[in-house]
């Protein structure tokens, strides 16, 4: 796939002609010995995948027969190098042939290194099978031959020796196993020393770096270099006495660190009170103070520098005493001086003032409860006269702004007023005449061809008024009007949809049609308790032949109705969506709001139609409105898959209404989707 690659890689090299390993000097008698295998290695993963289903399985869980391991972890155990067992193997023994077991099992990959007229006898309940290879055998029902010959079964590689030296080479291949444990061991041992020498010197990396401190960090540097180069097995002992060396050094930096940072905390006490002394203007007051604390910074700095911690802090102590005295009686003069000020400006009533020179007193003197007393009563006449101006500016602003007509930045600005000052009566009545010329309305008005008529109005807020009429709104809701006009024997009707978005009085006409009343499909909207809209279509008077001779026994005879009154019927069935907004509940099976109501039952429609005002038809009215005119067996385009749903193309299920073709007079489904009630069944 795009943006993906597999990654490959191989090695070679090289070896002397005579120590090439080859059958020629192998004979009966020789014994094979096995090397043990880390686990599948790379070979039979298309049937383990299939097996295992490894898409769909869990490869993270604990299986007990692998050991606590997971199937993941298991499958993925990369493959086993035997390069170093079988050389150190060489050197032992006399190897007279090697085979590596991958694709191809036993039965492939051992005879490959024995000559003709030799072959191989394998003592099969000594080969040591990982519980991974009966697992797939299990799963994927493999018989034990083609398992050994897919697999390497716990056999990574064979190697033949002689009979006589069979002991020495299981000797050999057990010790530098053990060696190979131990190398491993030393090597995890190394990585876990180098990773805890980390977390010991982080633990000290943010402290001092002056002084003596510096000495360690510069030693504990060059260690951790010289460990760094550390990565072999042989180098643990000196990673071990490197170690022993940097913990000495952090230990020491770890140890003097809080005696540091008391002198730091010190030294930066020092400088603030030598800063409050200097400000305080105190003059000859501390001058002898001043050279005193001096000197004595100046040895303690020299003591600290030399990592002489205690001496260094007896040096600033006495050095704080000296400015401590001093910055004490220069703050108090200082504090007096701007307490005297604020006294005065507090008389004149000048709180700004007041409020500037309390402040700088308690600078000096934190605990002044005449300084914290006149700050507080200054810092409320402030807020109250800034207050009151704000308040006098916002009804200059709401004034001027009803004074323009503009109504909304009049109740912005009386608003802003009532938030800082509630019971303000100006703006109080500024915000009302404000929200009531920025409420939403319409004029509603009626035309007949252009030409403004004074016309009922039948639907809307407005029900029962004449045009024109003004007609409130709420910001942000939809509103439908219908009006009705007479005149010269014609009656005319129409309706309109207003989206009351703007504030203040906006427009809106209802453009009246001449009513025909027996004019087949006309159309008007009805609004049912709770909301929902249903759509009408008109069915004038008329005759047609009612029932059917391919029909049931209570479809004959065939005989001629008349409906001397014409009729409004839904234009599809009642859908789930208005059955809820009237009833306030939904029986039905499949769910939707504009899929037909159903398992609903006639007393429940008879109770539908209470509430609503409407009535069922008679089973003359529906079969007349079903045909629509016509006189074939399904009206419309005469087809049945086109004009409704029944058993042939629903699918078991109802389907939204109005999805196939009408009939002539625009009515949907009436020639299936659902069962429908008639008034008389």
């Amino acid at each position: 796939p795009a943006d993906e690659y597999d990654l490959a890689g191989y090695s070679t090299g090289i070896v002397d002609k005579e120590k090439v390993i080859d059958n020629r000097t192998m004979q009966a008698g020789d014994i094979v010995i096995a090397l043990p295998s880390s686990g599948v290695h790379s070979n039979g993963f298309s049937l383990v995948r299939k097996v295992f289903d490894v898409e769909n399985a869990d490869l993270n869980a604990p299986v007990e027969r692998l050991g606590g391991k997971s199937l993941g972890e298991t499958l993925l155990t990369p493959t086993k190098i035997y390069v170093k067992p079988v050389l150190a193997l060489m050197k032992e023994v006399t190897v007279r042939g090697v085979s590596h077991i991958t694709g191809g099992g036993f039965y492939e990959n051992i005879p490959r290194c024995i000559p003709d007229g030799l072959c191989a006898r394998i003592e099969k309940s000594r080969v040591r099978v990982l519980p991974v290879f009966d697992m797939i055998a299990e799963a994927g029902g493999v018989s034990e031959r083609d398992m050994f010959n897919t697999y390497n079964m716990g056999v990574g590689m064979s190697v033949v020796v002689p009979e006589a030296e069979a002991e020495k080479a299981r000797e050999a291949e057990r010790e530098g196993r053990r060696a190979t444990a131990q190398r491993k061991a030393d090597l995890e041992e190394l990585g876990n020393l180098k990773k805890a020498v980390k977390r010991n010197v982080e633990a000290v990396d943010g402290t001092w770096r002056d002084g003596e401190f510096a000495k360690k960090r510069q030693a504990i540097t060059a260690k951790l270099k010289e460990l760094s180069e550390c990565k072999s097995a042989d180098s643990l002992g000196r990673a071990k006495e490197l170690r022993s060396e940097i913990y000495d050094a952090t230990d020491w930096i770890a140890r003097n660190s809080p005696a540091r940072a008391g002198l730091a905390e010190t030294e930066h006490a020092l400088a603030a009170l030598e800063e409050a002394c200097k400000s305080a203007d105190a003059g000859t007051l501390v001058a002898a103070a001043f050279r005193k604390a001096g000197q004595a910074c100046q040895e303690g700095e020299r003591q600290r520098d030399e990592g002489h911690y205690e001496e260094a802090a007896g040096e600033y102590a006495a050095a704080k005493g000296f400015y401590e005295t001093a910055a004490k009686e220069a703050r108090a003069a200082k504090a007096e001086g701007f307490l005297e000020a604020a006294r005065t400006y507090a008389q004149r009533e000048m709180w700004s003032n007041c409020l500037e020179a309390a402040a700088g007193a308690l600078e000096w003197d934190a605990e002044s409860a005449e300084a914290k007393r006149l700050k507080e009563t200054a810092s409320a006449e402030v807020a109250a006269a800034a207050r009151a101006e704000k308040v006098k500016q916002g009804l200059e602003a709401a004034r001027g702004a009803k004074g323009r007509g503009a109504w909304e930045e009049c109740l912005k600005a009386a608003e802003g007023v009532l938030e800082l000052e509630a019971g303000n009566a100006e703006a109080k009545q500024l915000k009302g005449e404000a929200e009531k010329n920025l409420k939403p309305s319409i004029l509603l008005k009626a035309t007949v061809g252009g030409r403004e008529v004074k016309a009922r109005v039948t639907e809307g807020r407005a029900k029962g008024e004449t045009t024109p009429v003004t007609v409130d709104l709420e910001k942000g809701g939809r509103y439908e009007f219908a009006a009705e006009y007479e005149a010269g024997g014609k009656k005319y009707a129409g309706q309109t949809t207003v989206a009351a978005t703007e504030r203040g009085v906006t427009e809106a006409t209802v453009a009246l049609a001449e009513v025909k009343e027996d004019e087949a499909g006309r159309t008007k909207t009805l609004t049912l308790p709770g909301g929902a809209k249903m759509e009408m279509v008109w069915c004038p008077a008329g005759a047609f032949m009612m029932g059917s001779t391919d029909g049931g026994g209570d479809e004959n005879p065939v005989h001629e109705v008349t409906l001397t009154k014409g009729f409004w019927l839904a234009k599809t069935e009642v859908t789930q969506g208005q059955w809820k907004s009237v009833m306030g509940s939904n029986p039905s099976e499949h769910k939707g709001d504009d899929l037909p109501v159903e398992r609903v039952s006639w007393n429940d429609c008879m109770e539908f139609c209470k509430k609503t005002g409407l009535s069922l038809p008679t089973e003359a009215q529906w079969e007349y409105a079903c045909r629509a005119g016509t006189t074939g067996d399904y009206a419309g385009t005469g087809k049945l898959d086109d004009m409704g749903w029944y058993g042939g193309n629903s699918g078991g299920q109802t389907h939204p209404v109005g999805q196939k073709a009408p009939n002539a007079w625009g009515l949907y489904d009436m020639h299936g989707n659902v069962w429908e009630w008639c008034a008389d069944w």
